[in-house]
């Protein structure tokens, strides 16, 4: 079994097996007519038009009319935007088509025949189109008759997920006609740079029941063209076995059987019947399982109230618990608040079913311990012994889980092969999460944050979905964005299957070995830690490797990512700082930099500062208020240049050099000129602001660019030094000073005779030591 794991957020234009055509090549269907991308008008191929945007930090506005969806522009999580095009002469066609990323949208596109008329909006301005896209973000306007004009205006807003407004593609549409069509359907869900696998729609068609099918339709114009079609099929079943898909052209497969299909385009059709063959679990051993429990109502983060209930408003807690067994059974069940029995009874769970059983509260809005546990007396015998009890804080975050129904039943076949005797199922192995990670959160603590973070987070749902289902939206990202409509958890992942996934066996006698040796990143069937690096982004949290600095090519210094060199003309990498690969280690260890088994001080401040709040700017990763104390600084700070042995480098000269953009995550590119000057005074300080850092006083982050960590420069008794200051280290005197003007305190590496390479961890804090406080426990109740 392999797993990879994706950090990037943002989906580029990927091919499927089959086909070579991208999201940009899609048909569009209106009034009984299709449509297709036209040929680029000369105008545009010329380059004769002006552009403006919102400020953008990806791509260009000539990106919007090369045919790939892979090349886009974004705003830097401004949102709402705005596209403005001014042609040279008027465009004629049947329509505009505008890809956006898949999530609703609200939009104005609106066109004139002149840059007055538009800007003024008089006389041939006209709104093309209004309203809220559907999940695609697809912006369609089509009309019967050709239109005219010369100039044109969007207006944008999204709706779900963050703040980030990606355009990818601006088409103008033209009628055709089709000849044929090719069906396939998918098997395995596209991935980040995993494509999606299809296979041919015919007799031979097989799908598992409570799965999806979704069709890959190309159609073929009749002047040769290939198009996808499959935004615009119609799929229909006679089959009673079927129900629509909600969430895009797909049929949900309930039950097993021949099931005839028919897929139509147009005025082309293609059928077929498919075979839906039957479940059946392996392991059907007696086990009484809670599951999850969850509150009601169920309340949108974003909701009245900072979307907590009303103080003194009823809620009900409603334990989920299944029965894995082959006969019914009739169990006890307790509730208990801060120790103390606050329900109790029986129920009847049938064999192989979910039943639920509800304990009513009245909400306080401050942290009680709840406990709810099946057969507690132990008086049935059971398979697994410790997937009876849930404990969580009642004002704990809401982690929500989505995950693929083949995905969910590989875990209930083997989780028990782990020998932990704590999980028969998908949610057990979601619940050991769930528990590390609070565990993770308890027991960071350092001076700044002594009781250390102080949320905790609990299993809200489990909603196990059809083979194929997430994500619902469509996209690359089934784990970042499984149901974008999906607001009442705070935290929120998916888990889609992928048969090629499973395709090695584990190796649970070397799994229990390194649970023995205590090595919790020996696999995620038993701990996934990088899930909880990625949920944390889903909490706001940054990558903080980002901030690491590395060299690039370290042969020529005109190439390199460092391109700095001293007064006698000599490149600073190698003779000053490490010759190659990194050359700066984040500031602070931890969770989302590495190890990841303890979140490290800087990260446990900074989700203290939202403590006790649902969620912000979004719950998945990542959101529209990722990473926003990097722009904590206070008004003023000082920084103080002292030795590794207290010396004081008074009226020093100091040089910053700031990260200029470059290519890929977090890039970082140093040239050879100085960006501010400063003068140490008496005490070897300078004083200083968020200027520090950039000359708008922002701190960039992201793809292509992370403008967090100067270079400094300082000469001091004729010798010159260099050394990274980050803006971690103000955030955190902004968070935890309660001076007016903090001071930060760097450490020159003081040296006698010729420049010394500065190691790449020097400053560097590391964490304790993660085995003294986030080792794994098993349950033993």
């Amino acid at each position: 079994m392999t797993r990879r794991l994706f950090l990037a957020a943002f989906a580029l234009c990927l091919f499927a097996a089959s086909y070579n055509l991208c999201s940009a090549q899609r048909l569009v269907a209106n009034s009984g007519m299709i449509f297709a991308p036209a040929k680029l008008p000369s105008v545009v191929q010329a380059g004769r038009y002006k552009a403006s945007t919102t400020k953008l930090d990806i791509g260009t506005p000539a990106d919007l009319f090369d045919g790939q969806s892979g090349r886009l522009i974004r705003t830097p999580s401004i949102n709402p935007a705005f596209v403005e095009i001014i042609f040279d002469e008027p465009i004629s066609s049947y329509g505009i088509r505008i890809e956006t990323i898949g999530a609703k949208h609200e939009f104005t596109l609106a066109a004139a025949s002149n840059a007055d008329d538009l800007h003024g909006k008089t006389g041939t301005y006209r709104v093309l189109k209004s309203g809220v896209t559907d999940q695609t973000g697809d912006i369609i306007f089509a009309s019967t008759k050709p239109v005219s004009y010369a100039t044109f205006r969007l207006d944008i807003k999204r709706l779900e997920g963050d703040d980030y407004v990606h355009v990818s593609e601006w088409q103008f549409l033209e009628p055709v006609k089709l000849k044929s069509m090719t069906v396939e359907y998918k098997v395995r869900t596209s991935h980040g740079s995993e494509n999606a696998i299809y296979m041919p729609f015919d007799s031979t068609a097989t799908r598992p029941a409570d799965s999806l099918f979704i069709p890959k339709v190309t159609a073929e114009t009749e002047d040769g063209r290939k198009f996808d079609a499959s935004n615009i099929a119609v799929l229909s079943s006679t089959s009673k076995s079927v129900k629509n898909w909600p969430y895009g052209p797909g049929l949900e497969l309930t039950k097993p059987g021949k099931i005839p299909i028919t897929v139509k385009v147009g005025n082309l059709t293609k059928s077929a019947t498919i075979t839906v063959t039957p479940r059946a679990y392996k392991n059907r051993e007696l086990d009484l399982d809670a599951l999850f429990v969850e509150r009601l109502p169920r309340i949108d983060f974003d909701g009245k109230g900072g979307g907590w209930p009303k103080e003194g408003q009823k809620v009900i807690w409603r334990a989920h618990v299944q029965n894995w067994g082959r006969r019914d059974v009739t169990s006890k069940y307790v509730w208990k608040l801060d120790g103390e029995t606050v329900g109790e009874g029986t129920i009847t769970i049938p064999a192989g079913k979910i039943v639920t059983t509800d304990l009513p509260w009245k909400w306080e809005q401050k942290r009680h311990n709840l406990l709810f546990e099946i057969n507690p007396d132990k008086s049935i015998p059971e398979f697994v012994k410790h997937n009876n009890r849930i404990e969580f804080a009642t004002d704990a975050l809401a982690v929500g889980f989505y995950v693929d129904r083949s995905y969910a039943d590989q875990f209930h076949e083997t989780q028990y092969k782990l020998g932990l005797d704590d999980s028969n199922s998908f949610a057990d192995w979601g619940q050991r999460q769930i528990r590390q990670w609070n565990k993770m959160l308890a027991n960071s603590k350092y001076p700044e944050a002594p009781n250390g973070a102080l949320d905790r987070v609990r299993l809200d749902i489990v909603r196990v979905v059809p083979d194929q289902a997430v994500p619902f939206q469509g996209g690359d990202w089934p784990t970042n964005f499984p149901n974008l409509e999906e607001k009442s958890v705070d935290l929120l992942w998916g888990f889609p299957y992928k048969f090629d996934q499973w395709k090695d066996d584990v190796d649970f006698e070397q799994i229990k070995k390194d649970i023995a040796a205590g090595r919790l990143s020996s696999h995620w069937f038993f701990l996934d830690l990088a899930l909880i690096h990625e949920l944390s982004h889903a909490r706001y949290l940054i990558d903080t490797y980002g901030l690491d600095v590395h060299v690039g090519d370290s042969k020529d210094p005109d190439k390199s990512n460092i391109r700095i060199k001293d007064d006698q003309g000599r490149w600073i990498v190698g003779l000053y700082l490490q010759k190659e690969g990194i050359v700066h280690w984040n500031k602070y260890e931890g969770n989302m930099g590495g190890p990841y088994e303890i979140f490290g001080p800087y990260e446990v401040v900074m989700l203290n500062r939202i403590a006790g709040q649902r969620a912000q700017g979004g719950n998945c990763n990542g959101t529209s208020n990722i990473g926003a104390y990097l722009q904590d600084t206070p008004t003023q700070f000082k920084i103080k240049f002292v030795g590794q042995n207290g010396e004081v480098l008074a009226n020093s000269p100091v040089k910053v050099y700031w990260a200029a953009p470059g290519d890929g995550w977090y890039a970082k590119i140093y040239d050879n000129v100085p960006d501010r000057e400063f003068k140490t005074d008496s005490d070897g300080t300078i004083v200083t602001d968020k200027y520090f850092f950039a000359s708008d006083g922002v701190i960039i982050h992201t793809y292509g660019h992370s403008n967090a960590v100067p270079i400094v420069r300082v000469d001091f008794e004729g010798k010159t030094y260099y050394v990274f200051v980050e803006v971690t280290e103000v955030n955190m005197l902004a968070n935890t000073s309660k001076e007016p003007v903090p001071t930060l305190a760097v450490t020159v590496p003081l040296h006698s005779g010729e420049p010394e390479p500065l190691p790449a961890d020097y400053g560097r804090r590391k964490a304790p030591d993660w085995r003294l406080r986030t080792s794994f426990e098993r349950l033993n109740y």
